[in-house]
């Protein structure tokens, strides 16, 4: 009698590298019905040094990617979970997951944010199994740009002290949680954002400084449209009507297509908005 005995694949995690390009960019190209980020994204993550860029293997191939990377000091965001679609409902998703939960519980400290979206169900129970709390939902609301005179005038280095102790109308502290939007990605307001802010040339008072807000650009939608986005405004919800035209003014005024907040659907926010 003649045997052979094959050894079973097994799924190994391990850090991504410039060969796994090409499984990533083949199992992304129909998520999202084909408008996926991460083809846009993936050879700038191979490259940043400071994030942990890891990948599922199983049989020689990547079939499911995840990153791990420190927003701001002891603020860290889980992102880019993606599994290839031939290996769905194996299980390979909560174990990249759980994988990545462990790597941070040991060697790092502070807070572990996600985003996902309302639909990602599947998600959404993963979290909850893993000990993620929701804190909260985002809406998006888009204006297109309009003509006139804005009240924006650059925050300077000398004024962050100032910035750092303007104070939220309640309705929009509970509302936001005390959260800054980075570009999809949310963090404590400190003083490592506000000089991120300051250099990048989007951080501005309003009014002699009665509000202050900052802004992020998001270029280039799947409609080719440039968006200037809020990432953090401190105002008096009286305001609010006002800073937003004036919004809408400072992205006409950059050439851009149109502006965005990403807010919880609070009623007293989403009326002052209209």
């Amino acid at each position: 009698m003649m045997a052979e005995w094959y050894e079973e694949p097994r799924l190994v995690f391990r850090p991504a590298l410039a060969i796994d390009t090409r499984d990533v960019l083949r199992f992304t190209r129909l998520i999202w019905d084909g408008d996926d980020y991460m083809p846009h994204v993936w050879q700038e993550w191979l490259a940043a040094p400071h994030a942990q860029l890891l990948t599922a293997e199983y049989n020689g191939h990547c079939v499911g990617i995840a990153r791990l990377r420190e927003l701001y000091p002891g603020q860290w965001w889980l992102e880019g979970l993606r599994v290839d679609r031939d290996f769905q409902d194996r299980q390979i998703g909560s174990r990249l997951n759980d994988f990545m939960i462990n790597r941070w519980l040991q060697t790092c400290r502070g807070s572990l944010r996600l985003l996902t979206t309302s639909t990602r169900i599947k998600i959404h129970h993963l979290c909850e199994r893993s000990g993620f709390t929701r804190i909260s939902d985002r809406w998006l609301y888009i204006a297109d740009p309009c003509e006139g005179e804005h009240a924006f005038r650059a925050v300077l280095e000398a004024d962050l002290p100032a910035v750092l102790e303007m104070e939220q109308d309640p309705v929009l502290e509970e509302t936001l949680g005390g959260l800054v939007d980075c570009g999809y990605e949310h963090a404590r307001l400190q003083l490592d954002y506000l000089r991120e802010c300051l250099g990048e040339g989007r951080l501005w008072w309003w009014r002699d400084r009665r509000a202050v807000l900052s802004a992020w650009v998001d270029e280039d939608d799947k409609e080719g449209r440039d968006t200037l986005f809020i990432g953090w405004l401190a105002a008096r919800m009286g305001d609010l009507p006002a800073v937003l035209t004036d919004l809408r003014i400072l992205a006409a005024r950059q050439g851009l297509q149109q502006a965005g907040w990403w807010v919880p659907p609070e009623e007293k926010v989403v009326q002052a908005m209209k």
